[in-house]
């Protein structure tokens, strides 16, 4: 398993990606966050025309970032949690929830519409996913295990494969382990 660190953009400070060649074969995870370094460091150390398949571990921009490059210019199966699927998918049903629990809790308004502006400007800073699977409704022909520890996102899922466990953002080395606040589609809350 070969580790690749990319500096973010991000308070939370460097991020990993993962890849490992598997019979000619390279597996990824994660991709890196979206910016010009990254993608340049894409470029000259990943064979994009060997990639087979591509597995995002939840969808916080420093993760999932170049998966629409990766996406367009290779052949690569692409798998993301269902909870992110219906991240992307239900934005503005995300909001509307928000919006109503950030009333019920004693938010002003305008703090609300502050927090939706920063929201909608930062999806539309970075790429949406696009040509993924959903993982939980997939298969694959390799031996890989996953299971969902949600915590710093609604999926966190952590990949079980070749005697590792890429965990994402599970486990953080020096850094305070910070839940993010995300809409639960089931209950509405």
């Amino acid at each position: 398993m070969d580790r690749h660190t990319l500096d973010t953009p991000y308070p939370v400070g460097p991020v990993h990606f993962y890849t490992c060649e598997l019979s000619g074969d390279i597996i990824m995870f994660d991709t890196g966050p979206y910016t010009f370094v990254a993608l340049d460091y894409i470029k000259k150390n990943i064979n994009l025309n060997r990639l087979k398949y591509l597995f995002i571990t939840h969808s916080h921009a420093d993760h999932y970032g170049l998966e629409n490059f990766i996406a367009k210019n290779s052949q690569a199966r692409i798998f993301m949690p269902k909870m992110d699927h219906l991240k992307f998918t239900n934005l503005q049903t995300r909001i509307e929830i928000s919006k109503k629990l950030l009333l019920k809790y004693g938010f002003s308004t305008d703090y609300i519409e502050k927090i939706k502006v920063m929201l909608l400007n930062f999806v539309n800073s970075v790429p949406l996913p696009i040509n993924y699977e959903i993982l939980e409704e997939s298969k694959f022909d390799i031996d890989l295990n996953y299971m969902f520890c949600p915590g710093h996102s609604k999926s966190d899922a952590v990949y079980l494969f070749n005697g590792y466990a890429i965990t994402g953002d599970c486990l953080l080395n020096n850094i305070f382990q910070t839940p993010l606040l995300d809409v639960d589609y089931d209950k509405n809350d």
